[in-house]
């Protein structure tokens, strides 16, 4: 472990000993919504639990029966498929993203996906069995679901638009537009698996942008 990582550790860590700093930022994420008042928000620990994991390990596997939904605090983890005995990474999440890549959160949603975690990943979850008594409660979660229902619909659009009719590097190309920061948070391999080309495919996009640029 280089120093980096073991300060990154310290931190979540910390952070994780804190509920109150992480439902903290859960609200303020929160308050881009309308109808989001603070003083109704003292009671989310009834509902939301805070769920840390280690760098290197599971949210949850494929096969795994599926009754929680996450939200990422702080951190990062990729989804993996296995097709034909080759993991695929089939989404890139940090923070401000949902867990759960479906289009809705009813119970009993068995995963055909890994969640791994590439950081030490601070979570708020929630039973799926308890969403609806925290929207009856707080309905400004009736709108925070239906953005995440919302964004993943979104994601699988653009992931079947993205292979359907774009070249590699244009690929590549809208990526690095949209998601350029995410090169600062997972490997070139994984990014080379979501983009659906090899690592070096990916190199030689990369070499002949910075050529370009320069």
């Amino acid at each position: 472990m280089d120093h980096t990582q073991k300060n990154e550790k310290v931190r979540t860590s910390k952070l994780s000993r804190s509920p109150n700093i992480i439902f903290s930022y859960f609200k303020e994420y929160l308050t881009r919504y309308e109808d989001f008042n603070t003083d109704e928000m003292n009671g989310l620990d009834k509902y939301w639990s805070v769920k840390v994991i280690n760098k290197s390990n599971y949210f949850f596997k494929e096969g795994d029966n599926i009754d929680t939904f996450g939200f990422i605090i702080r951190g990062a983890m990729k989804l993996i498929s296995t097709y034909k005995d080759k993991d695929v990474v089939t989404a890139l999440l940090t923070e401000g993203s949902s867990c759960n890549m479906k289009k809705d959160f009813n119970p009993g949603f068995v995963s055909a996906e890994n969640a791994f975690c590439i950081e030490h990943t601070i979570l708020v979850t929630i039973k799926h069995q308890n969403i609806s008594k925290l929207i009856t409660q707080y309905p400004v979660f009736s709108h925070f679901f239906s953005e995440q229902n919302e964004k993943t619909g979104i994601f699988l659009q653009e992931r079947l638009r993205a292979f359907q009719v774009m070249s590699a590097k244009e690929r590549y190309d809208e990526f690095f537009i949209h998601h350029h920061e995410l090169l600062n948070r997972f490997n070139l391999q994984n990014i080379a698996s979501y983009l659906g080309m090899k690592g070096e495919t990916l190199s030689r996009i990369r070499s002949a942008s910075f050529k370009k640029a320069s």
